[in-house]
Order: structure tokens, then C-alpha cells, then sequence
């Protein structure tokens, strides 16, 4: 995807920033969440691991 202005397309985190109201609040400003699911989560998020290199 080509830049958009100053606008943020992704939020790119480890996996400490792994909570649900962490990722709720980052889709609800319409960015795309990139943070790998912690080992623990019983039903893992989705990321794009090309994002994550």
C-alpha cells in the first residue's frame, strides 16, 4: 500500500501489547493491528507476519 499523508496504516508492537482492549482500541482509530498473539491466548489473533519482519 502506498503512504497515505500523514495518516498510520499499521501499529506494529511486540507481543506485551497483545491485550484485547489494546487491539480494540487500534481498530477502532482504523489502523491495522500487527502484534503477534502471546503463546497463553487460547484463540490467537491474525497478523501479517510480512508486517512483523
Amino acid at each position: 500500500m502506498a503512504p497515505s499523508g500523514n495518516r498510520i496504516e499499521a501499529f506494529l508492537a511486540d507481543r506485551g501489547y497483545d491485550a484485547d482492549a489494546i487491539r480494540e482500541e487500534i481498530v477502532a482509530a482504523g489502523v491495522e493491528a500487527v502484534i503477534p498473539a502471546r503463546s497463553n491466548r487460547r484463540n490467537p489473533a491474525p497478523h501479517d507476519r510480512e508486517k512483523c519482519r
